[in-house]
This record gives C-alpha cells, structure tokens and sequence, in this order.
C-alpha cells in the first residue's frame, strides 16, 4: 500500500484518457467529414445533404449503441469493452478506402464507426474517471476528455494533406490505422477500472470509494423518472444539434467563400486546439461554480461563435468564430458529465451517461442534415444561422431549470432476516 505523499494513480487515469480520446470516433469522423465531403462530392455527384446523410446514420446507430454499450461498461468494466472497440473502429474506419461505391454503403460504413466506436468513446471514459474522482472530478474530466480537442486538432493535419497528396481513400486508410495499432494496445497497458488499496489515501481525499465497495447512485429506471434527466438530454440534444451543423458544414462553407481547402482544415485545427483549452476551463469552473450557470455561459459562446462563421465574411471574423465555437465544444461534453455523476451518482454513470449522450446524438443526427437541407435550397447558410441561434437560445432557457445537487444514497440493500429465519439458514 503506497503512503500519502506517493501520487495518486487517477491523474494517470485521467491522463492516459486524453492520449487515447484523441482516437476516438468524436474527433476522427467530425474533424475529417468536412474534409473527405468535397472530394466525394466531385467523385459520385452526389450533393451535400446526400452525403451529409452519412453522419446522420453515424449518429442515428450511436443513439442506440450508446446506452447498450452503457450498460456493458458498467457490467463488465470499461477496459476491456475500450480494448476491443478501438480495434474494431480502426478496421472499420480503413474499410472506408475501398468499400464506398454508393450512398447506401457510405451511409452503412458510417453507422459501423458509430457502433463500435461506442465502447470507445467518452460513454467509458467519463465512467473511469467518475470513479477515481469527486472533489476534482471537474478538473479530471477536462484534462480525460481534452484529448478529443487534441485529435480534432491533428486530424485535419493528417487528413488533409493524404487527400491533396494520395487521395480521399488512402486517407480513410491510414486514419483507421491509430486506433487499430495505437489506441487498442495503449488502452490495454494503462486503464485501471477502480481504485485499489494502494490508493485508499488518494480515493479518500477525493471522496471515492475503493473496489469492492457499492457506489452511491441511482439505476438508470430511477434516473430516468426523474423531471432533469429529460431537461438535461432535450439541452443537450438541443446544444448538439446547432454545435454540430455548424462544424460539419465550415469547411464547405469556407471553400464556397473562395477559400482552399488547407486554408480551411487549418481553421479546424483552431477548433481543436480551443476545444482543449474550454475543456480544461470548464473543468476547473463547475468544480467551483454552479455547473448549469456554466454551460449557459459556454452555450452562449456556441450561439456568438455560429453567427460569426455562418455570417462571417473576413479571415479575422473566422478566425474569432473558430474560437468561440472551440471553446464551447470544449464545454459541452464536460458539463453534460459532469452533470450526470452530480445528479445521478456512480451506481450506473456509464447506463445513464449513455442514455444522455443518445438525446445529444438525436441533435447531432438533425443538425448537419437540416443545415446541409437549408444550403441547398438558398443556396447561403443565412436561414441555418438563424435555425441554429433559435436552437442555442431554446438550450439556454432549459438550463435555468435544473436544480441543485441532490444529496445521492447507497442502493438499498436487502433487509437482514429474523433472527429466528436466520439461525435456520443453512451453513
């Protein structure tokens, strides 16, 4: 058993989480759709809500695998399931490069990444670090999930010169090889499902318990009775739902308004590097601030930061949107976990943080289709400014709603028998 001044092996947890997010599914397939988009655009003909369609079946499959996968992390351990996943994403992503030949199988192949990148994502990786932390849980989800903003910001350096270079297909590829021969093996060697009694100090001061020990919570039927677990998924979807069509269609945007296309994967790389700076800032501000009031603030960011890029003429006008809307993606899928260990506990974090991240993936199924929808119909994204201020400002309101933290009990445990019952139990 290590002493009080040997470190704390969650900071490991937190930081091995941010190494291997930068190969999740997230960053991989949002930071690279805008950039494949134009050269399968001028490949099949096919117009930009045809393909757009692609991540809506992305994320309409990952509305159903995420509270299944869910329910298997908190079963079976988050380890194992992030093992396997990633390997099965890597293959899937690199089956890109010769199996797209019509809409139906890019629309297939899309949905495949969103199923098995489930068990990969931060559906298991928020459940790891809730485990290992509760006074600083905030500060430890941002430093895990910062590695989501990290691979979003090289993605668009990896991809975009593979495409200009070898072509769109070499480029799924290569992309698919991270997780297979990276990700998989890193994930292996690092992650630890629980506190052990070698770090009974370090899960004391946190407020953790260690294995073995029931954790506090409700099950997910419980959660879901309750008035804030709908307030927080229509949110979320909601916020999803603008962040998303935004970011999907920048790049094509950009190359619209004149733009290259190394032009604008570089404003993408100023997204992610913003994602990673807004996920270590929330992180230390609903640690201590309100967290509801927090994401108002970054929601507000969110709605500044659409107007700027879908309306923006100027690189500097760009520039500042980019930012903006980084630094409020890097908040999002922080508070929305962080929210759920404060409302819903440890009990079944993964079951109920997957049923939340389905409302949020409902809104990311709709947004880029809908804005992608209003383009080719005007011909500008003006009207899908528009849609998605309206959108932010709904999200805002909702947030006002949610109330404090409650106090959270241990599962009931069964009532112990008479004392005349017990003596006659068997030895």
């Amino acid at each position: 058993m290590t002493g009080a001044g040997s470190p704390y092996r969650g900071w490991r947890i937190a930081g091995g989480s941010a190494a291997l997010m930068a190969f999740c599914a997230t960053p991989l397939i949002m930071a690279s759709f805008g950039l494949f988009l134009p050269s399968i655009e001028r490949e099949f003909g096919w117009s930009r809500a045809t393909i757009s369609a692609a991540l809506t079946a992305h994320v309409l499959a990952s509305i159903v695998a995420a509270p299944i996968v869910g329910r298997i992390v908190d079963a079976v351990g988050a380890r194992p399931v992030v093992v396997v996943c990633f390997a099965l994403l890597g293959l899937t992503l690199s089956a890109h490069a010769f199996a797209i030949v019509s809409p139906g199988t890019l629309w297939l192949l899309y949905a495949l990444t969103a199923i098995v990148g489930a068990g990969c994502s931060p559906v298991a990786f928020t459940k790891l670090i809730a485990r290992w932390f509760l006074r600083r849980r905030g500060l430890a989800l941002g430093i895990g999930l910062c590695g989501v903003g990290i691979g979003a910001a090289l993605t668009p350096l990896v991809v975009q010169p593979l495409i200009t270079g070898a072509g769109w297909r070499t480029a799924y590829f290569i992309l698919g090889l991270g997780p297979l021969l990276i990700a998989a093996p890193l994930a292996a060697f690092l992650l630890i499902e629980a506190p052990g009694d070698r770090d009974r100090v370090g899960a004391d001061a946190e407020g953790v318990t260690c294995v073995g020990v029931p954790q506090l919570g409700l099950a997910l039927n419980e959660a879901s009775r309750v008035r804030w677990f709908w307030v927080m998924g229509i949110t979320f979807g909601l916020v999803g739902a603008g962040y998303t069509g935004v970011a999907t269609h920048l790049v094509p945007r950009l190359i619209d308004a004149g733009w290259t296309l190394s032009d604008a994967a570089r404003i993408q790389v100023v997204i992610g590097l913003a994602v990673i700076v807004g996920r270590l800032v929330t992180g230390m501000l609903v640690d201590r601030y309100f967290a509801p009031h927090v994401a108002i603030g970054a929601t507000a960011l969110l709605a500044i930061g659409t107007l700027l890029l879908l309306d923006g003429a100027s690189q500097q006008v760009v520039l500042v949107g980019a930012i903006l809307l980084g630094l409020s993606a890097g908040a999002e899928i922080d508070v929305m976990a962080y929210l759920t260990g404060r409302y819903f506990g440890a009990r079944a974090f993964a079951a109920i943080y997957g049923s939340l991240q389905s409302f949020y993936s409902v809104g990311v199924a709709v947004g880029p289709l809908l804005v992608g929808f209003l383009r080719d119909r005007s011909g500008n994204y003006d009207s899908a400014a528009t849609l998605v201020g309206g959108t932010l400002a709904t999200a805002m309101l909702l947030l006002l709603w949610l109330p404090r933290y409650p106090a959270l009990a241990a599962p009931a445990q069964p009532a112990p028998l008479p004392p005349t019952l017990a003596s006659k139990e068997p030895a």
